[in-house]
């Protein structure tokens, strides 16, 4: 009894921080009839401790404990309900959304952090109620500026699309920074891939090709995608194609959609190793979850807008089908946009669907032309 008492101590030290220092006696098994006491006279302390312990084999016995804690102001009982509303199996509660947002809303109102950021969460994907952006930027706006750097994150994906309020990227951009400074590793891709999509005077493509390579380093999967599309044309630096396709297959490897669908149209091309397939590697993409349909109208929007690059991938998307209907006179148009942007992978892809007979009539000679193009502005795999 005393080993499982030490080891309930350690539980709740771990899980309510200063909270565990009030509730401790109350651990005691030779005070538990007056904890059973206390709480009935409504100690949410004694309450708390006693449902940490019944938490432990027996869930259902804890819960009605843990709610009088939290109705009792301890927001931590708050939020450990939240998470057992969430939780199937024998450890939680049955999965049940509403009752976990009724508890998440009450913890974040106890100021328990993490409550708000699972609050958060419900409201945006409208979960357990009708989904609420509004309400969602105010309480991960809380979480953020109590320290919670990842809600920062996530109030910037809000101010970003204008979810739940006006559309920032001033908001957004700020967001990002403060999450990335933070040490955030999905602040600095956002930031990154917001400095790229800002205007040309506000454009950073060094910096924004930093800050992915340094989320690479640690091992965020998309990041090294989107470093590789970078160091493959040679945005915000050199231009790299075996670095890029490095990244391609460590970020695809991670499970990252992008790292895929990249990867996969190098192997289309011939350019990636000879065991990469192009059919597997998209089934792939879309295995771990590449939301195409938003990639292909993000890209055209910004192709409209006229960036070169975007232009191209809605191209590979429209030749490959992904995100709609297969459009090959499409996908060669775009790639006749994108080159003509200035593009060298544009030109390229551009050539293979003239050589191919991609969306039109053949043509050896223009296809070579396009891939002397592509050549001369630095794109290594069309010098062939």
């Amino acid at each position: 009894m005393l080993r499982q008492t030490c080891l309930v101590l350690v539980l709740l030290l771990q899980a309510a921080g200063p909270v565990a220092g009030q509730d401790a006696r109350w651990l005691d098994p030779r005070r538990k009839a007056e904890a059973n006491r206390e709480c009935k006279r409504g100690n949410a302390e004694a309450c708390y401790s006693l449902g940490m312990v019944q938490l432990l084999n027996k869930p259902k016995k804890g819960a009605p404990l843990l709610a009088k804690a939290c109705k009792g102001g301890i927001g931590e009982a708050c939020h450990k309900l939240g998470e057992l509303y969430l939780t199937s199996g024998r450890k939680g509660l049955g999965n049940k959304p509403a009752k976990a947002r009724k508890f998440h809303q009450l913890g974040c109102e106890a100021e328990q952090w993490e409550s708000c950021r699972e609050l958060g969460y419900l409201l945006v994907e409208g979960r357990g109620g009708r989904a609420d952006p509004g309400q969602a930027r105010e309480v991960f706006r809380k979480a953020c500026e109590s320290g919670l750097v990842d809600c920062c994150t996530e109030l910037g994906r809000l101010a970003e699309v204008g979810s739940g309020g006006n559309e920032s990227p001033a908001l957004a951009r700020r967001m990002y920074e403060r999450a990335c400074d933070q040490g955030n590793l999905e602040g600095c891709v956002r930031l990154a891939v917001l400095i790229r999509g800002a205007p040309e005077e506000e454009n950073d493509d060094p910096r924004a090709r930093r800050l992915l390579e340094r989320a690479c380093d640690e091992k965020h999967a998309e990041a090294c995608a989107r470093a590789g599309w970078m160091a493959e044309n040679g945005l915000g630096g050199e231009r790299n194609a075996d670095r890029a396709e490095k990244l391609y297959r460590k970020s695809c490897k991670r499970g990252a959609a992008e790292g895929c669908l990249y990867l996969a149209w190098l192997a289309g091309r011939g350019l990636a190793g000879k065991k990469d397939r192009q059919r597997k590697l998209l089934a792939r993409a879309k295995k771990a979850g590449l939301d195409v349909w938003h990639e292909r109208k993000l890209m055209s929007l910004l192709c409209e807008q006229g960036r070169a690059e975007a232009c191209d991938v809605a191209g590979l998307l429209h030749e490959t089908g992904l995100g709609g209907p297969k459009n090959p006179g499409q996908a060669r148009e775009l790639y006749q946009k994108s080159c003509d942007g200035g593009f060298a992978r544009g030109c390229l892809d551009l050539g293979f669907a003239l050589k191919k007979g991609l969306g039109g009539k053949k043509s050896s000679s223009r296809a070579r032309a396009m891939y002397r193009m592509a050549c001369e502005q630095g794109y290594r795999g069309a010098c062939r």
